[in-house]
This record gives structure tokens, sequence and C-alpha cells, in this order.
């Protein structure tokens, strides 16, 4: 029996995904999008990979490994999310180039409210089982910009303030996807049958061909080598998988909304 989730715990979500972009937000001073967009390219082609390569890859291994329609939406949700702060500490950790990491995932979270219902209804709704909530999508999505602006202006007026919504925004990121998997294994332990080999390799296969797509246009399109080209691959590889679950969280209504989980 899938497990329901309270009012008070959707919005208990909604206020963590507020602080998750607070945090991303904060993580941006205004001057370093400026100076991105006088080289747009590098921000174009990692917009390309985003939402062009990712739900078209996750569309095809759901189609390809024979998903049910509940999982196939849930990782067609993930591939067309946006770039996390995740993406952004393992381009520092990876030398690559930070200011445009941060630059592309901004913008990626901006460019998400209108495109991530858009792809849904493109790949997401073949699965006709599932009933997809377009409209609390796109709410959902639209009330994470006024956050993630606040979070800029912080950054302007406090580097101390905008590190303590850095490590906010991290924490509670954490946390939702910790807490959201504990909470379906103990009121929905059937759940786990669920988590078979091929749901296992559409995760594994997504991620690396949002890697290699990623570097691969860059390079085909002349993206300075090194840290540029490796830096798209990241911003298109890694998704946000904890906005995935707290726009399934706040959106969707039962039972689809333990099975996209």
């Amino acid at each position: 029996m899938a497990a329901t989730v309270s009012p008070l715990v959707q919005w208990v979500v909604q206020g963590v995904l507020v602080l998750m972009m607070l945090g991303l937000g904060s993580t941006l001073e205004h001057t370093q999008i400026r100076a991105q967009l006088k080289r747009p390219a590098p921000v174009g082609i990692g917009m390309l990979s985003q939402f062009g390569v990712m739900p078209l890859v996750s569309f095809a291994l759901a189609v390809a490994f024979e998903l049910r329609d509940s999982l196939a939406v849930g990782l067609i949700c993930i591939g067309c999310c946006p770039g996390g702060m995740a993406s952004n500490l393992m381009t520092y950790l990876g030398d690559g180039d930070v200011p445009l990491s941060l630059t592309m995932t901004f913008l990626s979270n901006v460019c998400a409210v209108f495109m991530l219902p858009l792809l849904l209804f493109v790949y997401a709704s073949q699965f006709s089982s599932v009933t997809i909530p377009f409209v609390d999508v796109v709410l959902a999505m639209a009330s994470t910009i006024v956050p993630i602006l606040l979070g800029v202006y912080i950054r302007a007026r406090s580097k101390r303030w905008a590190r303590r919504c850095e490590v906010g925004g991290i924490t509670t990121g954490a946390l939702l996807i910790v807490g959201g998997g504990a909470v379906i294994a103990v009121d929905s332990p059937n759940a786990l049958g669920s988590l078979t080999w091929q749901v296992v390799v559409c995760a594994v296969v997504l991620s690396w061909a949002g890697f290699v797509f990623g570097y691969a246009l860059a390079r085909a399109t002349g993206q300075e080598a090194g840290a540029v080209r490796f830096t798209i691959a990241i911003e298109t590889g890694i998704q946000n998988s904890a906005l995935a679950s707290a726009i399934v969280i706040t959106s969707f209504d039962e039972p689809e909304r333990s099975d996209v989980l």
C-alpha cells in the first residue's frame, strides 16, 4: 500500500525547497553573471545539453528498459531538472570553471520554471497511466525564483550571511534526500522492490551520458579545452535530485506521488 504524505509534510518540503533555492542563489554574485554572459557560447551550450540532451536520454532509457510508467516518469523528472549545488562542488573539486558552473546552475534553475513543465509534457505524458499535475509543477517551480534572487541579493549585501545560506541550502537538500528515502522505506517498504537492476542501470547511465554528451558537445563547438569543457560536462551530468523529489512531493497526488518517488 502506498504511503500518503500529509499536508504538513508537503508544507515542510516546500519550505525546504525555498531554503535550497535561497542557498543556491547565495553562491552567486551578480557581477559573475554579467561577466559570464559576455561569453554566451559556453552558457548556451550548457543549457542545450541540460534541457536538450538529458530529457531525451532519460526518455530513451525509460523506453529501452521498459520501465513501468511511474518509474519512467520519475527518471524523466530527474532528467528534466536543472543543476544544483552538487555540480558546483564537483566543479570546484575538479578544478573546473567555478564562475561558469555557478552561472549555468543559476540560469538553468530560472529557465526550469517553464522548461521543466514543458519537457514533462513532451516526454512524461507518453506514460499515460500517471497523471502529471502540470499546473502544480509550474507553481512549484515558480516559487523557487524569489528565493534564488533573494540569495543573490544577500550575497551582494553580506558574504557572511550568504555563506550561512549556502550551508543551510546544502544541509536541507541533503536532509530532503535522506529523509525522503527514510520515510519511503518505513511507510512503504514494498516501494524498495521497485529498485531493480534496470532502475539502477538507468540512473547510472543517465549521469554518465550527461558527462559524455556535455563534453562532446563542448568539444564539437570549439569550447576551451580543460576547465570549460569539464564544467559543461559536470553541469550536464549532475542533476538536482533534491529538487526533483521536492517537486514530486509538493505537486503530485497519491498514489502517483509514492510511485514516482
